[in-house]
C-alpha cells in the first residue's frame, strides 16, 4: 500500500494545531505528515495501521504517532454503508516540530522537547480510560 505525503494546513508561526473532526468515518488513506500527531478518539471504531501494525481502536482511546510515521485510522465497515447513521468524532493536536520548542506541560517534570516527539517509532496508546464529558 501507498503512503501518502500529507500537509497539514499551519500557520507558520504555530507550534500546536487543534483540529477537531466529525465526520461519517476517519480519512481512508495511509499516510504522513512531518508533525507528530496526538488524537483522542472521541466516538468510533475500526482498526489503526501503523508502520507494520495494527491495533484496534475504540471510544477514549488516544494516541501518540511520530512524525513522518505512515498511519491509517480505519473505520469498521459499518461506517461506510449507505443507510450507516454512524458518525465518528476526534480531537487532533498536531505538534510542528521546532528546534526551540516551548514547554507543553507547565510543569518543568513533564516539560518536553522536540526530540522525544521526532524520535518516537510506534503508537504510543493511552491506557488509562478518559472522563466522559
Amino acid at each position: 500500500m501507498k503512503v501518502l505525503q500529507f500537509t497539514i494546513p499551519v500557520a507558520h508561526d504555530n507550534t500546536i494545531i487543534v483540529q477537531e473532526d466529525n465526520m461519517a468515518h476517519f480519512y481512508p488513506y495511509l499516510h504522513r505528515h512531518k508533525e507528530a500527531q496526538l488524537m483522542w478518539i472521541k466516538e468510533g471504531e475500526g482498526t489503526l495501521v501503523v508502520d507494520n501494525n495494527m491495533h484496534t481502536f475504540r471510544k477514549n482511546d488516544i494516541y501518540l504517532l511520530g512524525a513522518n510515521q505512515p498511519h491509517l485510522f480505519k473505520s469498521n465497515a459499518e461506517y461506510f454503508q449507505e443507510d450507516s447513521t454512524l458518525k465518528i468524532q476526534a480531537l487532533i493536536s498536531f505538534l510542528i516540530p521546532t528546534e526551540n520548542w516551548p514547554p507543553f506541560w507547565p510543569c518543568q517534570k513533564c516539560s518536553c522537547s522536540n526530540p522525544f516527539y521526532s524520535n518516537i517509532k510506534v503508537a504510543i496508546r493511552c491506557l488509562q480510560p478518559m472522563p466522559t464529558v
